[in-house]
Parts: structure tokens; sequence; C-alpha cells
């Protein structure tokens, strides 16, 4: 009877002890979860520049930059802008600070700066200068790839909402952007299912006759990116040689605002190309390819609908 009784306790103390661990791992866990949950923003480090706290006065020194900080949702925080921002329209209200290589330090003292970015790099002495008032400088460069412009975006995400938050912003920020070069992308695929699998060949014509995005720019990457044949990727440096002007066919050609539709059409160059012939010859604001900006992505869907979202047919 008292073995059987020794038994029964040894088994009871047994399940208490279990239940007992059970219980603490469970109270370890929940401790753990909450301090990770509790973990703080900031500071954050964004490509070795350290952001100690969520920046609440803003310094944005390059066009392309003011444009994502203010279609990111921090146009609040925008306390001065280079002397060349332009857009959008509540720019007007910021304060002009100089330019990345002509900074108005005067100017720069009189606001609440706590973050500096900027997709050109400074002067030397300038960033000196921030250094010795302890705010922290962001350079994000024009991207060459599309893994580039997309880390440029998470970047500054990261810089003005810190590390969980920023990131989460970040990533469902830029996704937004990448489902209008799929909608681009789209009217590309349903055009050439309807025209027998072709892919229409196109330019980007920056000034007459020759200058144009060649193979290794982030323009010729976007014109891909929706689904045209780049007509200059095998050269470089933004120039079709013009010995080779026989084998130039674009079916589509997006020229700068500072050159007129009719006159590439009329031009010995390209009046006998498709694009001519077609009708497809379409003036975009080379300033918002150069600045990167969200623009950049309505611009891709315009082109698209431009090209694609008609009946429109080419030459052989």
């Amino acid at each position: 009877m008292k073995k059987r009784f020794l038994a029964f306790a040894l088994a009871m103390a047994m399940v208490l002890s279990m239940a007992a661990c059970g219980t603490a791992g469970e109270e370890n866990e929940a401790s753990s979860s909450s301090e990770s949950e509790a973990a703080p923003e900031f500071p954050v480090e964004v490509r070795d520049t350290i952001i100690e706290d969520a920046p609440k006065g803003v310094l944005s020194l390059t066009p392309g930059t003011t444009e994502m900080l203010f279609d990111m949702g921090y146009g609040s925080r925008v306390v001065g802008v280079s002397d060349y921002c332009d857009w959008p329209q509540e720019v007007e209200q910021k304060t002009p600070c100089g330019s990345p290589l002509s900074l108005d330090r005067e100017m720069i003292s009189r606001r609440p700066v706590d973050l500096v970015v900027s997709s050109v790099a400074l002067q030397e002495d300038d960033l000196i200068w921030f250094q010795q008032q302890d705010i922290p400088v962001l350079i994000l460069p024009r991207a060459q790839t599309f893994e580039e412009l997309e880390a440029n975006y998470l970047d500054l995400a990261l810089a003005m909402s810190g590390q969980t938050s920023g990131a989460t912003r970040g990533e469902e920020y830029y996704a937004s952007l990448e489902e209008k070069l799929d909608d681009a992308l789209a009217l590309s695929q349903s055009w050439a299912s309807a025209h027998d699998g072709q892919i229409l060949r196109a330019i980007f014509l920056r000034e007459m006759d020759y200058h144009m995005a060649t193979g290794e720019t982030f323009e010729s990457r976007l014109l891909e990116r929706i689904g045209f044949v780049n007509d200059a990727a095998d050269y470089t440096d933004w120039l079709f040689p013009e010995e080779q002007v026989a084998i130039l066919e674009p079916d589509v050609i997006f020229c700068d605002l500072s050159t007129q539709p009719e006159k590439v059409a009329t031009s010995w160059v390209y009046s006998v190309v498709g694009a001519a012939k077609n009708d497809l010859i379409l003036q975009v604001d080379f300033s918002i390819l150069e600045r990167q900006s969200p623009r950049m992505f309505d611009l891709a869907v315009e082109m698209a609908e431009f090209a694609f979202g008609g009946q429109n047919t080419t030459d052989d």
C-alpha cells in the first residue's frame, strides 16, 4: 500500500514539475515576444549613415529625392529644398537652400534640419559642416538598375520611419510602383498576342539625330521592362553610330520635350521608319526620367498606352 502511495506521489510531482516548466517556457516566450515587439525603430543605419531619431526636419537637395519624399507621405517633414526643386506644387512653400554644389548655409542654419538627403554627392567642406552640427547626410545616387532603384526607395523609407515600420512602408510603397510597370507590360503582352508575338522596337531620342538611350542606360532597361526592344541596345554613351543609320528601324520613338515630333517625322533619318509612317512618335519629359521620381512609373504606363493601347500596325 505504501509503495502504491509513493508511486502516485512521484507521478504527481512529475506532472506538476512539467506543468511548471511549461508555464515558465510560455512566460519566457511571451516576454521575448514582448521585447521584440517593443524594439525601437531608431537609431537606424542606412548606407553607413546613422540616424539617431525619426527625422522631423528634412533638407532635400535634389528634385528627385524631393518628389520621393512628398509622394511617400513625408512632405510635411521637408523644411528645405534645392533651388531646382519644382514638383509637386507644395514645394513652392518650402525654403530654397541652394544646391549640392552650392549650399546656402545661412538659409539652412535658419531651418530645423536634422537630416539631409540628396542624389548627388556634396562638397567635402559641406559634409564636414553638417557633421560638426551632428546632422546626418544620406546620399541616394541615381540608379542604373531596377535593383538599385528599389534600394533607393526602401532606404529612404528606413531613414524616415525606422527599422520595422520603414521596412514595411518602403516595401509596400515600391510594390505599388512595380504594379504600374506590370500594367504597362501587360499592355505590351496583350498587343503582342494580337500581332503574332511581335515586339515593338523603340528608342529614347534625347536630341536629334543620334543622341539616344543606349544599352547600358537605365532608360534602356525601362524600355525593356515594359515590353519594348531598344533599337540602340548594342551601343553605348547615348550615341547611335551615324554609319549604322541603315539598321535603325524604330517602331516607336519617344523624344524629349525639346524636340517636336513633326521635326522627327520629317527628318531624313526617321521619315522612312515605322514610327514616322504610323505616327508613333511621343514627346516625353526627360527630366522625369533623370530624376527617377515616382512620376516615372506613370510615364511608363503612358508610353505603353500610346504604343499598345490602340490597334496600331507597323510596316515591315
